[in-house]
């Protein structure tokens, strides 16, 4: 008797511990590990950090291929700190006529006619996060209760846009030193697996050790 996210938590835990245990064995073939919306089952606090931290630690083992599905925007960033994760989304299409009749107003999403999915796999994270309601939108809801979404949608948006302007200048220091130390974590993970001698693992690591000091002084 255990909820949708205790299952969950279980499941992804066995296969961390799987990873890491061929780690330890020095395994040399690779592993394929396959996530799908981890965390969806409880809060978005939660269920963001534990999808983040999940796709960190599989992306820091090069022996892993993982395909991890999400709609947490936040593990896209992953990518600007590890060279090996790569972000795709599936294209979408907008009738951009219903946009600009609508002017500066979301309403446009409340018509079934305004997206059309196409299922194409594109580079780069996803550029809109309103499909959900126009998908709502598409499956016959009341307009009412669309509407309802819309305006809470916007105060959301209001509220997440002020707190990113009043935390943006402390935010980019912390954000710099975080790019170096993921980094410099994944690329002594590389030297760690590449197997050279001593004296040119040694040249290596000063060559590493020159490049990263200048940022996080």
């Amino acid at each position: 008797n255990l909820s949708s996210f205790s299952m969950e938590m279980r499941e992804v835990a066995a296969i961390i511990q799987c990873v890491r245990k061929r780690q330890d064995r020095k395994k040399e073939k690779s592993s394929l590990v396959i996530i799908d919306e981890l965390g969806r089952s409880t809060n978005v606090i939660d269920g963001s950090s534990m999808a983040y931290a999940v796709a960190e630690s599989l992306a820091a083992d090069i022996s892993v291929m993982t395909l991890f599905v999400t709609h947490f925007h936040v593990v896209s960033r992953l990518a600007s700190v590890y060279p090996n994760v790569k972000v795709y989304h599936l294209a979408v299409e907008t009738d951009e006529r219903e946009r600009e009749g609508d002017g500066a107003s979301d309403s446009y999403l409340l018509s079934p006619s305004t997206f059309s999915f196409t299922f194409n796999l594109v580079s780069g994270d996803c550029p809109q996060s309103n499909y959900g309601i126009a998908t709502a939108s598409a499956a016959g809801f009341p307009r009412v209760v669309l509407q309802s979404a819309l305006t809470f949608r916007e105060r959301l948006l209001r509220l997440d846009a002020y707190s990113k302007r009043a935390g943006k200048e402390l935010d980019v220091g912390s954000l710099e030193k975080e790019k170096v130390h993921h980094s410099t974590f994944h690329r002594l993970l590389l030297l760690k697996r590449a197997g050279m001698p001593l004296d040119q693992l040694l040249q290596q690591m000063r060559v590493l050790q020159k490049a990263i000091t200048p940022n996080i002084l």
